[in-house]
């Protein structure tokens, strides 16, 4: 029971801060980007993170359950269902793109799709490394990674008050990185990418080691 409540708890506190920190964005994003960058945005991001659904198709849940019954046959249960969603994830980023270009979005919300369309398909992939810290009751992992992702989104926020509109400055003012809608999108991506990592490192050295072949199951779990 006390097992429980704790990690219980601490995925609780994690996620929340982790709202809290995603509810302040849609208050602050007004401050940085026009109507225009806005809807783009929001089209996309409300666009790929309903596209994702297919390279998912529900198997969370029960790989959690699965490697829970069999702790033993993690590694096998990880390496098909990690072969699955890659798989999977090529299909729906084409049909993420497809579609894009089908409803004859603006240029600015394709580039946006692309991102934000790999930064989803990015998160999936951690979600299989993810199960790992459920299945053995390890939600300690999930909220470290978690916040980690949520503190990198809103870093550039942080940095541009402190510096300005561009991140980096050279001599006679050239701009290395302007902060704009595309570099906002490229964060998000890029926190999902050290989320991924992040994942798997944990679930290696602490849970299940992956294997890069896939196995064939048998009826039995024993």
């Amino acid at each position: 029971m006390a097992s429980i409540i704790k990690n219980t708890s601490t995925l609780f506190i994690a996620h929340f801060i982790g709202r809290v920190i995603s509810f302040g964005l849609l208050i602050i994003l007004p401050r940085y980007f026009n109507e225009q960058e806005l809807g783009a945005y929001i089209w996309a991001a409300a666009f790929t993170n309903m596209m994702v659904i297919f390279a998912e198709l529900g198997m969370q849940t029960p790989l959690v359950r699965e490697i829970s019954i069999t702790p033993a046959k993690a590694q096998i249960y990880i390496s098909n269902a990690l072969a699955m969603r890659l798989i999977l994830s090529v299909i729906t980023m084409a049909m993420m793109v497809g579609t894009a270009h089908l409803f004859g979005s603006p240029q600015q919300t394709i580039q946006i799709v692309y991102i934000l369309g790999l930064s989803e398909i990015v998160y999936s992939i951690a979600q299989i490394f993810r199960s790992t810290f459920r299945a053995f009751e390890e939600m300690k992992f999930e909220a470290l990674v978690v916040l980690i992702e949520r503190v990198l989104v809103i870093l550039p926020f942080i940095i541009v008050k402190k510096i300005g509109d561009s991140f980096f400055y050279v001599g006679g003012g050239l701009t290395i990185w302007d902060f704009n809608l595309k570099t906002f999108c490229v964060t998000i991506l890029a926190a999902r990418v050290v989320h991924l990592l992040f994942s798997f490192g944990i679930m290696e050295g602490k849970s299940a080691k992956l294997s890069f072949k896939l196995h064939r199951l048998g009826k039995g779990r024993g």
